[in-house]
């Protein structure tokens, strides 16, 4: 559009500002979006004692689940070099939620011996399946 006397009509400098930040804002909006997210941890490996399991995940997670109204807390057992045995229990019996790190700090997978799953039993052993060893 030109006008007689000066060529193009000029915008104002706040519209040219509002459009210039408008761009960016979008750009900024786009690179969040694109940015690589972080990999949801994988089973490292999976234990079934009965209907009940344990899980240990590639990113050092144990999850005990008890999937049975029997009064028995199931646990999760893992054995690391560092932290030694750690366990995680699912006292709730059939309730459909599942235990996830019941202590407040992760495994380091890469120095985990075995896992296990147990369930308690009062004033006898408790059974365990065989130590699953990785």
């Amino acid at each position: 559009m030109r006008t007689k006397r000066e060529g193009l009509i000029r915008q104002p400098v706040r519209r040219r500002w509002l459009q210039a930040l408008t761009t960016c804002a979008a750009a900024a909006a786009i690179t969040v979006g694109l940015s690589p997210q972080p990999a949801a941890a994988v089973s490292l490996a999976f234990i079934k004692h009965g209907s009940d399991t344990g899980e240990l995940l590639t990113n050092g997670d144990r999850v005990a689940c008890d999937k049975e109204a029997d009064g028995r807390a199931v646990y999760v057992q893992v054995n690391s070099e560092h932290n030694g045995l750690v366990k995680t229990t699912d006292s709730t019996g059939a309730d459909g939620v599942c235990v996830k790190n019941s202590s407040s700090w992760q495994l380091d997978p890469d120095y985990i011996e075995w896992i296990r799953v147990c369930e308690k039993i009062n004033n006898w052993p408790d059974d365990c399946t065989d130590k699953l060893y990785l």
